[in-house]
């Protein structure tokens, strides 16, 4: 570690992200007015048009590349062949921007500036004020000392590049590349994946040109370099003939590639975004992040969401701590719920299933409507028994949507008086989900009016995949309405376009996408279900095999955390060398739940050490994969609490 300052002085991101958004909304319009410069006073470069000139289909990616479904057939996996034959050097705390002649040549060739790619990344990084120069040569390439080497769309590589940039990683340099990297040679002929595949671990599986509908990045929650935004936000990219994004496997995933609805049929690499920290033989590490999008989409993603992930990145690769509060109760990296709507009357047929999820041990929450209830009434005490949970769904099977708000409220008022006519043991901090999930923002309203814990809704109203709180009046309710979205269908309703066997395969794989990315996962059934035993059997052995990173948990229990999680604060100042991690925890009593909080290394299994600063308590400090470890909350009194951290080797 050393004593530079942590880009603008301290490690705040929040604070800066927040300073930063008034001047964000000018990014194009910037962006054009640096193109216009670049080819200014140029005549070498007078044909180029920034990156906005069409260019042929095959001008980057050959045509027979790909198959027809935009995948390439990868013999095996590919594995890094850093050997680090050169001693680690000393890391220097600075960015280093290599924008290659032979990559700017090949792209005149198709009429673009692509000295673009560079004033992108110098913008970004004066913004942020990150220390950095650009490398202009291949000699500056072969004389800089290790740091962090962006590569940025470098399509065009001479061997002798190449071999510098291993040198570079062996010497204990990070390297952040994009898109087809080292994809050409030095006179544009095409060379194919494996440099980069050899050089990042990684394998390049195909891209998304045939699919026009994978548009968004999903970044995993809680990932060391995508940290600072919510699991699975939908980023939207712009689709451009030529530009499109990679499909990658291999290192860690960072990023996915979906449509909007997220919605996937059958297993396929959907990874956009990957990162490692690769142990060399001599001592030392190099860390690399690998973006499958090329420059010219940063143009129409979102620029906060986008340079979001950029920061989190150039941090993580100048190994400067970050801390984060983590998404789920410790040690877990995602959640997920099981849930049964009442489409018709519960009798003995909805009890194997009831079992089979217990067995799996799932808690499912279970949804009623009043209509009729007394013949569910013996049943439901059965379902009870094992465990599950029930809410509230409403007085009879029909929809809310584009009711008035009074109509919607008297229906609620309905329910709730005629359930409790049955005295079915319904939670106190019972929830709603509205038959098909057909609400609208007067369900909301309503709901919000009443002593519903939860709602669970559809998608709309969130980007991530995670719960969030409800728009409110501050004197409407002591709690906030927690919303849980539900992202994907249920296999039920994938019924009306899949056969048994691929409404099934498709929600394993969804499950698979989601838990992967850290979301809330919320798998959705019907009572007197269409599917056979087999098929929901299976549904509901499926989240074992995530057990030991995944929360299957239940709905109350879901809630209650998020609001124990919503108490935490979170920051962290100070220098490289001299951080201090600072946690607020509001309200009167002491935390109870296992939050925790995530804390980057600089190093891996680097030992962490948290000094209490004042009347701060002692933390427990777990390490975790490597790269980051856990500081335990249970039991943290109310207040705000300060550590020194510090770091050392094993």
């Amino acid at each position: 570690m050393n004593g530079e300052p942590l880009a603008a002085g301290g490690l705040s991101q929040t604070r800066r992200m927040a300073a930063s958004a008034l001047r964000t909304a000018c990014l194009t319009a910037a962006l054009m007015a640096l193109a216009a410069c670049a080819t200014t006073g140029k005549p070498k470069q007078q044909k180029a048009s920034g990156l906005m000139a069409p260019i042929t289909a095959d001008f980057f990616i050959p045509a027979n590349t790909f198959d027809t479904n935009g995948l390439r057939k990868v013999e095996a996996a590919v594995a890094s062949s850093l050997t680090a034959e050169a001693s680690p050097s000393a890391f220097t705390p600075e960015v280093q921007v290599y924008f290659s002649p032979n990559s700017a040549s090949y792209f005149r060739k198709g009429g673009l500036d692509g000295s673009i790619n560079v004033l992108l990344w110098e913008r970004f990084l004066k913004k942020y004020e990150f220390p950095h120069r650009v490398l202009d040569s291949v000699e500056t390439l072969e004389a800089a000392t290790p740091g962090v080497l962006v590569l940025p769309s470098n399509v065009a590589l001479s061997q002798r590049e190449l071999d510098l940039i291993r040198r570079y990683r062996q010497r204990g340099g990070s390297v952040m590349a994009s898109w087809l990297v080292g994809s050409r040679d030095e006179r544009g002929g095409w060379r194919g994946f494996d440099a980069a595949e050899s050089l990042f671990g990684i394998r390049i599986e195909g891209f998304t040109g045939p699919q026009e509908e994978d548009r968004y990045l999903n970044p995993a929650g809680d990932s060391p370099v995508s940290h600072a935004l919510p699991a699975c936000q939908r980023i939207w990219t712009e689709r451009v003939a030529g530009w499109y994004p990679l499909r990658l496997s291999g290192a860690r995933a960072a990023a996915q590639v979906h449509n909007w609805s997220r919605t996937l049929p059958e297993a396929k690499a959907n990874t956009a975004m990957v990162y490692d920290d690769t142990t060399l033989q001599g001592g030392g590490s190099s860390r690399m992040v690998f973006l499958g999008w090329p420059e010219r989409l940063w143009m129409g993603a979102d620029p906060r969401s986008h340079e979001a992930i950029l920061f989190d990145s150039i941090t993580w690769l100048l190994r400067q701590p970050a801390a984060y509060l983590a998404t789920w109760p410790h040690p877990y990296r995602s959640a997920y719920v099981p849930i049964v709507y009442m489409a018709d009357v519960f009798n003995h047929n909805d009890l194997p299933f009831a079992k089979t999820l217990q067995a799996q041990g799932l808690q499912a929450t279970y949804f009623l409507l009043s209509f009729e209830l007394d013949k569910s009434a013996p049943t439901l005490k059965d379902i009870g028994a094992l465990g599950h949970r029930f809410g509230y769904e409403g007085d009879i099977y029909e929809g809310f949507r584009d009711q008035p708000l009074e109509t919607q409220a008297q229906r609620l008022e309905t329910m709730r008086q005629d359930i409790e006519k049955y005295q079915v043991p319904m939670d106190i901090d019972a929830g709603f989900n509205a038959p098909m999930d057909d609400e609208d923002a007067n369900t909301r309203t309503a709901v919000a009016q009443r002593p519903f814990a939860y709602m669970i809704a559809s998608a709309n109203g969130t980007d991530a995949c995670l719960p969030f709180f409800a728009e409110q009046a501050a004197d409407t309710r002591t709690e906030p309405l927690v919303m849980l979205p539900r992202m994907h269908r249920g296999a039920e309703e994938m019924l009306e376009d899949y056969d048994e066997q691929q409404a099934v395969v498709s929600q394993k794989v969804e499950l698979k996408s989601m838990l992967a990315l850290g979301g809330l996962s919320i798998s959705r059934f019907a009572n007197q279900s269409l599917l056979s035993a087999e098929a929901l059997s299976e549904l509901a052995q499926a989240p074992a095999e995530y057990k030991a990173t995944t929360w299957l948990t239940s709905a109350p229990q879901l809630v209650q955390w998020w609001r124990e999680r919503k108490r935490v604060g979170v920051e962290l100042t100070g220098t490289a060398a001299a951080a201090q991690l600072s946690i607020t925890v509001s309200d009167g009593t002491p935390i109870t739940a296992p939050v925790s909080v995530w804390i980057n290394l600089p190093h891996p299994e680097a030992v962490i050490e948290l000094t209490p600063v004042g009347a701060a308590p002692a933390l427990t400090v777990q390490t975790e994969d490597g790269l980051r470890a856990a500081a335990l909350l249970t039991g943290l009194p109310p207040g705000q609490h300060v550590w020194q951290i510090g770091f050392r080797q094993p």
